[in-house]
C-alpha cells in the first residue's frame, strides 16, 4: 500500500540531500571505494585457485571510482561489470595458455617446427588445438558472452543514471557502507 509522502517528509529528504553528495576529492573517493570493498562477497565466489584477490579488488575499486555508484543498484551493476570483465580476462588467459602449451609441445610432436619463426609455431599450435576438440572455440563463446554482459550492465548503468538525472523529483537513499571488523 503505497502512501504519499507528506510535505514534511519530501521537506526532510531535500534537506537530508544537499548535506553531502559523496566524497569530491581522490583521497576521499578511494575511501569511500573500500567501503563497498570490505565484505568481499563477490572475490571468494568468483576467483579460481592462483588469481589475485588483490587484483581484483583494484579492478572493483577502480570501476567504483570511475562511475561512483549512488545507491545499492548502482553498485551491483559496477561489480557484475567488473565480473564480467574478470571473466573475460580469464578467458583471454586461458587461451594464450592453450597456444603456449602447444607451442612447446612441438618440441616433442614436431621437432621441425621448432626451427620455424613464431607467427608459424602459433599457426601450426592452433591447428593443433582445433583438431583436438572445441576448446579454442568454447574460449571464444565465452570471451564474447563476458564482452556482451560488460556492456550491457555498463548501459543499463548508464540507463539507470540518466532517467534519474532526468527526474528531478527523484532523491536516491543514501548508503552507508560500514566497514566489517578486520579479521
Amino acid at each position: 500500500m503505497n502512501r504519499e509522502r507528506t510535505e514534511a517528509q519530501k521537506e526532510a529528504s531535500r534537506l537530508n540531500g544537499a548535506h553531502s553528495h559523496g566524497p569530491v576529492t581522490d583521497e576521499g573517493k578511494a575511501i569511500s571505494a573500500g567501503n563497498a570493498l570490505r565484505h568481499g562477497l563477490v572475490a571468494n565466489t568468483l576467483l579460481i585457485p592462483g588469481e589475485s584477490a588483490e587484483d581484483f579488488q583494484r579492478l572493483l575499486a577502480g570501476q567504483i571510482l570511475e562511475f561512483e555508484p549512488e545507491t545499492a543498484n548502482e553498485l551491483m551493476l559496477v561489480e557484475a561489470m567488473v565480473v564480467a570483465k574478470w571473466r573475460q580476462t580469464r578467458a583471454w588467459g586461458l587461451t594464450a595458455a592453450a597456444h603456449s602449451r602447444e607451442i612447446h609441445a612441438q618440441d616433442e610432436k614436431c621437432p621441425e617446427a621448432v626451427g620455424f619463426d613464431m607467427p608459424i609455431r602459433a599457426w601450426i599450435a592452433l591447428e593443433e588445438i582445433d583438431k583436438s576438440g572445441s576448446t579454442l572455440r568454447s574460449l571464444h563463446l565465452y570471451e564474447g558472452r563476458y564482452a556482451r554482459e560488460f556492456l550491457r550492465n555498463r548501459k543499463e548503468l548508464l540507463d539507470l543514471r540518466s532517467a534519474r538525472q532526468d527526474s528531478p523529483a527523484y532523491e536516491p537513499p543514501k548508503i552507508e557502507l560500514q566497514p566489517t571488523a578486520e579479521k
